[in-house]
């Protein structure tokens, strides 16, 4: 519904959608989370809620959308932000050919109590008619230390917690403390114990964390060396990207800056395309300067977070999805990127809200571009390498962690800076544009960037 800003907000919403059991080659189940504005006024009273459908599909784009039930937040609590996953089961393939989604995870905030919390549920399932901090099968994520938690996001995955044990459900979830200037990552091993990590990165403003990651529990998979996540975020009016970790904390951020500098917001992130070979993150940026409102989408190699995708035609490209006269953006989760989680190679969608100050209408905008294998990769409008990013040139870094060497290859030549986490030189020397070492056993044990 279109509302006047001074009674909108929209720290949500989010969907998600997964198989029917009665009829899976023909009907899907969708969960939608949204907050509502019951009443404005002095007072502005909102209902947070999850909604779930079934879409029945009788033809090529025909189908029927029937409203099956909600599950309604209590007025008591304040989850300002929301956010859902669902889970491909990567060895449950029989009923469609593809990965069964079924399973999904929900995670909040909840801005009277200050803690993060997430609850695993069936799309296939009556749904509860009500979420709370303490319902059965909540679990709290993480508690203020001191300060109140915030804005969380949520990938579901299946993986094993070792290489002998028996494939799980996780929720891998990350979310704000410290009045939003530091960024956290916790997992949730569903139905068991949550592992808390430490500070993920300090400094700046932070906003708008979204996290994804691979739901194959194959390829999640500790015996193999790869348990994968993402997390992309906004610091300092810069969209920012973790590396790749395994099983723990990674580096972040790599910062991927546009030139002219643009006021970037609220990014998102989802794996897939190329068979599953990348990441796709997209951020909303005005360009002041012209009069501009643009929609952009980098493709990230998935295993380095150094380097931008590499497409088919050969180089490294990022895309303008599109762009629009300069108009005022409404809300803080302002665009999203998916892709099938049990089909990626089936097409990236990515989606974004803009509002007409003059008319008062906010209009919700897609397009969808399959991975062509060809030229760019993608119909969507391709830009040049970005002259400020990091990442021009594809760069690998690697073993990390390490305790002796690390090997480099990188087509750069220059000097390359090893530092502490206060930015203190610990190491430095030459790049030879060629496949090197470096020997770092004289570096204490620490995070280096």
């Amino acid at each position: 519904r279109d509302r006047p800003y001074s009674t909108y907000i929209a720290g949500t919403p989010d969907i998600i959608v997964g198989n029917s059991a009665t009829n899976p080659m023909a009907e899907y189940k969708v969960a939608a989370a949204y907050n509502e504005v019951v009443s404005g006024g002095p007072t502005l009273v909102l209902r947070y809620i999850i909604d779930y459908f079934t879409v029945s599909y009788t033809g090529s784009g025909v189908f029927t959308v029937t409203h099956t039930g909600n599950t309604v937040f209590p007025t008591s609590m304040t989850p300002y932000t929301i956010h859902l996953d669902v889970i491909a089961e990567a060895g449950n393939t029989t009923a469609t050919g593809y990965p069964w989604c079924d399973k999904f995870v929900v995670t909040w905030d909840d801005l009277a109590d200050g803690r993060i919390f997430a609850w695993q549920g069936s799309l296939n399932s009556t749904p509860p008619a009500s979420l709370w901090n303490t319902a059965p099968g909540v679990q709290v994520i993480a508690v203020p230390s001191p300060t109140s938690l915030y804005r969380p996001d949520v990938a579901g995955v299946q993986r094993r917690a070792c290489p002998t044990c028996p494939v799980r459900d996780f929720a891998l979830v990350t979310y704000l403390g410290s009045n939003m200037t530091d960024l956290r990552y916790d997992e949730w091993e569903i139905p068991g114990p949550v592992t808390t990590n430490p500070t993920w990165f300090t400094g700046g403003s932070l906003q708008w964390p979204r996290i994804d990651a691979p739901d194959d529990y194959n390829i999640n998979d500790p015996a193999a060396g790869n348990a994968h996540f993402k997390i992309c975020a906004w610091v300092n009016n810069i969209l920012s990207y973790s590396m790749d970790p395994l099983l723990g904390v990674g580096n972040f951020f790599n910062n991927l800056q546009f030139t002219p500098l643009k006021n970037a917001c609220a990014p998102a992130i989802a794996f897939g395309a190329n068979n599953s070979q990348q990441y796709n993150i997209v951020q909303e940026a005005d360009d002041p300067s012209v009069g501009v409102h643009e929609v952009y989408m980098v493709p990230i190699d998935w295993t380095n977070s150094l380097a931008m995708a590499t497409a088919p035609g050969g180089g490294a490209y990022w895309f303008q999805v599109n762009s629009t006269a300069l108009g005022f953006m409404n809300g803080d989760f302002l665009t999203s990127v998916s892709t099938p989680c049990n089909n990626q190679a089936g097409g990236t969608l990515v989606s974004w809200s803009s509002h007409n100050q003059l008319t008062n209408v906010s209009t919700v905008s897609y397009k969808m571009s399959p991975y062509t294998g060809v030229g760019s990769g993608y119909s969507f409008r391709q830009g040049s390498v970005p002259e400020t990013a990091t990442n021009a040139v594809p760069f690998v870094v690697k073993p990390n962690p390490t305790v002796a060497h690390l090997s480099i290859e990188a087509g750069l030549t220059g000097t390359y800076i090893i530092t502490d986490m206060l930015g203190r030189t610990a190491l430095q020397g030459t790049l030879t544009g060629e496949a090197q070492q470096i020997d770092v056993t004289a570096l204490g044990a620490g995070n280096y960037i």
